[in-house]
């Protein structure tokens, strides 16, 4: 699938646009800190819309000696 970022305050919005256009929404499979949302365009790409103004994890590495 292909990821894209989009402001939160517009998913409402775009949703709405993509449904009137034909595509499908998709339910997430698993829960996410963050808001997203999955949907199937006419060619049967799915593309994940998450939230662009989301904290991403920081990932702390242990150093290895």
């Amino acid at each position: 699938h292909f990821a894209v970022e989009y402001p939160l305050v517009g998913f409402s919005d775009l949703k709405q646009r993509l449904i009137s256009r034909g595509a499908e929404l998709i339910d997430p499979i698993r829960k996410t800190p963050f808001e997203r949302f999955f949907f199937r365009d006419l060619n049967g790409y799915i593309f994940e819309v998450i939230d662009a103004g989301r904290n991403p994890r920081i990932l702390k590495y242990k150093k290895l000696n």
